[in-house]
């Protein structure tokens, strides 16, 4: 076969007749049917690609300086009246300007619609005109505000730190996200702090923004020593230190920073306390703690009293401050030093009393693996020491090289402990603190997800007892998902949360070891000890709002290990608590070469084979005595009922299964 013939060679002919005289003839098609001659379409095509025109038009408006110029003793004057011209005459021209604007954004609009094949390289003209527009409206409310202050003091008189103040107050009415953002990225520090100082409602605004927005935010800001992202850090420390979607090394930079803030801060309270209680004392009455005496009056004991009781109160006081300042120390020492193997950073900081922390062992930034470590009752930062082994003995457990990082998750107000009694001591039973604390995690998971976007680690959650709730009530939040989570003897979980399908998690864990009875078989009186927890039984069966069992078959939850006792697998955990230190007390569930941690290891490295599994223990010796005595006394109530009272008032029989309404560890 030959060659087809170009278009543009088969209609050559055609026009060499008619440039030659044929148009006379009628050889033209485009003349004899009326059209006009269009030569581009004889010849021969251009064989140089016409390359689209690219379009680049770029602006952003120039910050504006809303000061005095003057010093802070400076004073100004000015005419209300004439500002007010001034203001009105400003707003009606951003009126015309956002007409303008529409117009412009339309036409773009339809010129990108029917014009797809233009290249645009960079196009900020639009946005940039927005902005330009908020710096008008901005000028116009500052101006507008003067002008009432001037009209207040009557034309003259006002001092300049007063003007300049009202600067920082025109940028706070009806700022959207979007312009906090640009607002950030273009004032300093002083007007930063400024700005937040005048208006705390701001802080909140920026913590509510999606972390992914943040981040995208954070990297348009210049990096380096003088960069603005330096200048926000030094600037709002106390905000940017746990701002999700902030990178952790910034976020650790900025908490360092608040936190030699309030090491300092409580020092000087120290200080200034331990004054006041030697000068209180100088002011002892005479004869203080000898009320009993006979000749003392009763308005000196009633003095003594007063002043017993403010020395109590003052010692009180110091003996707070004292501890806030060792757990202040300590989490400055966990957070800047060596942990084991591994390198700490303060990811989240947060002043209390006690404070609320989270500390990351490893680089949160680069970790291929990140773990969350959620604590149980009774745990604050005072005993942050304890919760930071537990997290290293999880941390070396899991890492299979130096690209993980596992987090001691302190951020949370976990409930106390039962004993003893006091106001909040069933705290453990209800979900509040679940709830508030599931929200906090729920909003670090998030903010992992946003700043590891590009490059995203494994992410987990492990949570030991009451931290079971929290982790399971952060799950189930939107925009949250993890790829394992771990639930280690945990009192039981939300009543509405019935199968672990409705956790937003890849693969869901749970264990538990061997149920005890508190005071009977702790080898506290003459029963013998007996290996096993004796508190997780009592959040699942005595709470009325966690009633999910997360180890039964139906949960759909995976069990593992945690107890077996065999030689081919880790040490068994023999008790409630995170560490025990293999000592009298036997192990915990976070001591190391334990079982339960060997397990974790294996599901987070993808060892599913080497996991041991659960093996239910049933119930101890003494459990299985007092359900057969449970047994008998009621079979003898029944007939005794049944002997005396023809319509007795019946107790229910014990079920098939052995249960029974006495409050012993069920069996399972």
């Amino acid at each position: 076969m030959g060659t087809r013939q170009p278009l543009w060679e088969q209609r050559q002919p055609l026009w060499d007749a008619f440039t030659t005289g044929g148009a006379a003839s009628g050889l033209n098609p485009f003349v004899a049917q009326g059209a006009p001659t269009v030569d581009r379409w004889m010849n021969k095509p251009s064989e140089t690609p016409i390359t689209p025109p690219t379009i680049t038009a770029n602006f952003e408006p120039r910050g504006r300086i809303r000061t005095s110029g003057g010093s802070s003793e400076d004073t100004s004057s000015a005419r209300p009246n004439l500002l007010r011209e001034f203001v009105a005459t400003s707003q009606s021209c951003n009126r015309i300007l956002d007409e303008e604007l529409s117009t412009l954004q339309s036409a773009w609009s339809a010129f990108r619609a029917t014009c797809s094949w233009v290249t645009v390289d960079t196009f900020t003209l639009l946005n940039g005109f927005a902005d330009y527009l908020v710096e008008c409206e901005t000028d116009a409310q500052w101006i507008d505000y003067i002008a009432d202050a001037f009209e207040v003091a009557g034309g003259v008189g006002l001092l300049d730190s007063v003007l300049n103040g009202m600067a920082v107050s025109a940028l706070v009415p009806a700022m959207s996200d979007q312009q906090l953002l640009k607002a950030l990225k273009r004032l300093d520090q002083e007007q930063l702090a400024k700005l937040f100082e005048s208006s705390p409602a701001l802080a909140n605004q920026l913590h509510l923004i999606d972390p992914v927005t943040i981040n995208e935010w954070w990297h348009g800001l210049t990096p380096g020593g003088s960069g603005q992202q330096n200048t926000v850090v030094h600037a709002l420390p106390q905000i940017f230190g746990n701002l999700e979607g902030i990178p952790y090394a910034a976020r650790a930079r900025a908490n360092q920073i608040v936190l030699n803030r309030d090491m300092v801060g409580v020092a000087k309270r120290i200080e200034t306390l331990r004054e006041r209680i030697a000068w209180h004392e100088q002011q002892a009455p005479h004869n203080v703690g000898q009320n009993m005496i006979p000749n003392i009056s009763l308005n000196h004991r009633q003095n003594d009293r007063q002043w017993l009781e403010q020395h109590d109160d003052l010692l009180a006081r110091l003996d707070e401050l004292t501890g806030l300042q060792t757990t202040l120390g300590e989490l400055k020492t966990l957070s800047t030093k060596d942990f084991g193997d591994s390198t700490t950073s303060l990811v989240s900081y947060e002043f209390g009393h006690p404070p609320l922390a989270a500390i990351a062992l490893g680089d949160m930034d680069t970790a291929t693996q990140v773990t969350y470590n959620v604590p149980g009752m009774g745990n604050t930062t005072a005993n942050m020491r304890e919760w930071m082994t537990a997290s290293n003995n999880l941390h070396e457990s899991i890492s299979r090289s130096d690209d993980a990082a596992t987090v001691a998750w302190m951020d949370y107000e976990t409930p106390p402990m039962p004993l003893p009694l006091s106001w909040n001591s069933f705290d453990v039973l209800v979900n509040q603190r679940a709830a508030v604390g599931g929200e906090r995690l729920a909003e670090s998971l998030r903010g992992v997800q946003a700043v590891r976007a590009d490059d995203a680690p494994q992410l987990n959650g492990k949570a030991h007892s009451y931290g079971g709730p929290t982790l399971a009530h952060a799950i189930t939040q939107p925009g949250v998902h993890v790829d394992n989570v771990f639930f280690v003897a945990t009192p039981g979980m939300q009543s509405q949360i019935t199968h672990a399908s409705q956790l937003n998690a890849d693969n869901v864990y749970a264990i538990r070891i061997r149920s005890t009875i508190i005071g009977l078989e702790d080898g506290i009186g003459f029963l013998p000890d007996v290996d096993g927890d004796n508190a997780a039984w009592m959040g699942r069966d005595l709470s009325k709002v966690r009633t999910t069992d997360v180890m039964a078959p139906a949960f759909g939850a995976t069990s593992y290990g945690s107890d077996t006792g065999t030689e081919d697998v880790g040490l068994p955990t023999t008790q409630h608590g995170a560490l025990a230190g293999h000592g009298e007390d036997g192990a915990g569930h976070y001591d190391v070469d334990t079982e339960n941690l060997d397990n974790v290891g294996y599901a987070l490295n993808g060892e599913l084979d080497e996991m041991s599994p659960y093996i239910d223990k049933g119930p101890t010796p003494l459990q299985e005595g007092l359900a057969e005595v449970n047994e008998t006394i009621q079979k003898l109530q029944y007939a005794y009922d049944e002997a005396t009272n023809p319509f007795p008032v019946r107790l229910p029989m014990p079920e098939p299964d052995g249960s029974s309404p006495i409050p012993i560890p069920p069996v399972r």
